[in-house]
């Protein structure tokens, strides 16, 4: 994974089709929004920081496809 040194601001205004989602830590139940941009190979979006409990083991994390073949494959599947 690829963090990119941008905003939060940026990244959503750049991919306007993310939202911020908000998972909980499985240890400590503490709520873990999406607010770190990331790339990974043809997808890009936002994925939690760890928690402060340092004890999870999961992270909230939302994406969407940027390559044609994906957007593609992903358009069919939903269109099926």
């Amino acid at each position: 994974m690829i963090f990119p040194d941008v905003s939060l601001k940026e990244w959503l205004t750049k991919y306007d089709e993310l939202e911020i989602e908000k998972g909980a830590c499985n240890n400590c139940g503490k709520e873990m929004p999406t607010i770190k941009p990331f790339i990974e190979k043809d997808y890009v979006g936002l994925v939690s920081k760890n928690c402060l409990c340092d004890k999870n083991t999961n992270q909230a994390m939302t994406l969407i496809p940027i390559s044609k073949k994906e957007i593609d494959y992903w358009n069919e599947f939903l269109n099926y």
